[in-house]
């Protein structure tokens, strides 16, 4: 998609934004290692929406959306 088009709309649709995976869902590359430590816990959203009590805990790029 042109970044044309996609700055056309007010917020792009989440398949084609990389990142926040607790709210969109998996991670559609398959290059990701699961061997390294996730870093979610880094995100200041994680830590205000208590993420780390809910499911899952981490790795939303693998395991999807938190709920």
């Amino acid at each position: 998609m042109k970044m044309q088009e996609i700055m056309q709309k007010k917020m792009p649709d989440p398949d084609i934004v990389p990142g926040m995976y607790c709210a969109t869902g998996k991670a559609m590359c398959t290059d990701l290692d699961f061997e390294k430590m996730c870093q979610c816990n880094f995100c200041a959203i994680w830590k205000e929406k208590k993420l780390d009590e809910g499911e899952p805990m981490g790795y939303f790029c693998r395991d999807g959306e938190a709920r």
